[in-house]
């Protein structure tokens, strides 16, 4: 089961967009019209034994993605 139907299952309505695809997720956030956004964004694996290898990713994301 993919995460997005595990959400689905759990009552939560995903949208998946690209974090460093400014404009795309700006107008994802816009055509939701949520009343609260939280920002939970990491690049952490599944599995804690390959951390290592996503420690750049992660740091990509928590700056360039969260200034989008």
């Amino acid at each position: 089961m993919s995460k997005i139907e595990l959400l689905k299952q759990l009552g939560v309505e995903p949208i998946l967009c690209d974090v460093f695809d400014r404009a795309r997720l700006i107008q994802s956030v816009q055509d939701f019209a949520p009343g609260v956004v939280l920002n939970e964004l990491t690049d952490l694996p599944d599995d804690l034994v390959n951390i290592d290898p996503h420690a750049e990713l992660n740091a990509r994301i928590r700056t360039e993605g969260n200034r989008t």
